[in-house]
């Protein structure tokens, strides 16, 4: 996906700003917003194009530099991550000058035992904020984030990061709430007061434009115990978000088949409408993997990148890539009908086409409905449009078959005739 300079003259206040104007038709779809907010507007004093890589371990600043595939690259402040290994300040000057933005993976949902800060005598004798080792990864312990003991650890840690002219940082394990909750059932508003108090933290040490990416955890704006004011503002609070597997899963480490997470595809749609770039990582090597991923990608503006479980090369951003989608001649298409607006707030216009309505299809109509992501049939519609000829405005309020307003989230909209049928997607925010 390219960006060019032209595109940033929307910004991400503009773009929400937007969102609440009546005229909301005329933004039709998600990756229409996902462009004007892409990582070329968040991180716009970057030249062309723009993409992203993710690598963990053996970086080496003179590939990084010399690498013109990427302007987005998340890497561990650390060689070997140790202490031993931190990156010169010069070293990460040299990354920046090169035109990329630098953002620094630091872990705040669990400790690793082999950073600066791990004391031999917790194995022993473990302080109260420290949980139990993840199983998954022997050298990681759980921890209680909330407590100030664990905090300060991370602060100290931020210290660091921003003494070595770092723009940023990618905030792992914003997950660990979900394994804390029966323990202590405000882990969630915990979690997002802790990424803001980071925020904070790294404006009043003197970097007040200091990017904040958290990783996965995406759910945590939905959580039963977090209020409306709290999810606004932890999305006011980061910059956009990084998120694994949502394609292709499985048991294996790598090269899992396609297996797309329509949950989570639809919650980061959340993400896109408020102006959230998708970091989007997946871990795969085999080609025609690669190209699958890629088409969808593009179609949900997401920023793609690709690599094996250990992050430990550095692989080509996907900047400038061009889909099988994108190479082949498109196929003609007649859209029965277009959605007057297709994000919205409440409801929508199912405007059919003049030209499709004097086909006589509409005549014809065996169904139209309202369709959650699952398949579910939210509100059939099909009696307002059975038997009407010319072009019909067919007016959904935004309610279910029951008269409740529908959940925020993304719908189809589908017509289905003898012979043809066309959706549309539409998105609902609230």
């Amino acid at each position: 996906m390219l960006c060019y300079n032209e595109r940033l003259q929307t910004t991400k206040t503009a773009a929400n700003r937007y969102l609440r104007l009546n005229n909301m038709e005329k933004m039709r779809t998600i990756p229409f917003i996902a462009l004007l907010l892409s990582p070329c507007a968040l991180f716009a004093d970057l030249p062309d194009p723009c993409g992203w890589a993710y690598q963990l371990q053996n970086t080496v600043p003179q590939q990084v530099v010399a690498n013109p595939t990427f302007n987005v690259k998340v890497t561990d402040y650390s060689s070997n991550g140790a202490a031993s290994g931190e990156y010169t300040q010069q070293e990460v000057l040299d990354m920046k000058q090169s035109g990329k933005s630098l953002l620094a993976y630091l872990s705040i949902g669990e400790a690793e035992t082999y950073r600066f800060y791990w004391q031999g005598s917790w194995n022993g004798n473990p302080p109260a904020w420290l949980g139990p080792f993840n199983p998954n990864f022997p050298d990681n312990y759980k921890v209680r984030y909330w407590m100030p003991e664990w905090q300060d650890i991370i602060f100290s840690y931020l210290d660091r990061i921003l003494a070595q002219g770092f723009d940023g940082i990618y905030l792992d394990l914003i997950d660990a709430y979900l394994f804390w909750e029966t323990e202590n059932p405000d882990s969630d508003k915990d979690m997002i007061a802790f990424v803001d108090t980071l925020a904070g933290y790294a404006a009043a040490n003197g970097a007040p434009d200091f990017v904040i990416v958290p990783q996965n955890g995406e759910f945590i704006t939905v959580s039963p115990g977090v209020t409306a004011t709290e999810a606004d503002n932890y999305y006011s609070t980061i910059d956009a978000i990084g998120v694994e597997s949502v394609f292709f899963r499985g048991g294996a480490q790598v090269n899992n088949p396609y297996n797309p997470e329509t949950v989570r595809i639809v919650q980061l749609d959340e993400y896109l409408i408020r102006g959230k770039p998708v970091f989007s990582c997946e871990y795969i090597t085999d080609d025609s993997l690669i190209a699958i991923y890629l088409d969808t990608a593009a179609a949900y503006s997401y920023m793609p990148y690709h690599s094996t479980q250990d992050l430990d090369s550095l692989r080509d951003g996907q900047c400038d890539f061009t889909s099988v989608a994108a190479a082949a001649p498109a196929a003609p298409r007649t859209a029965a009908f277009q959605l007057e607006p297709s994000i919205t707030r409440s409801g929508t216009t199912i405007a059919f086409a003049r030209a499709f309505g004097e086909t006589g299809a509409l005549r014809e109509t065996r169904a139209l409905g309202v369709y959650s992501v699952t398949g579910r049939l939210v509100r059939d519609l099909t009696a307002r449009v059975a038997g009407a000829s010319g072009a019909p405005r067919i007016v959904w309020d935004g309610r279910d078959r029951n008269g409740r307003s529908v959940a925020a989230g993304t719908y189809f909209v589908r017509w289905a005739g003898q012979s043809r049928s066309s959706t549309e997607r539409l998105v609902i925010i609230r």
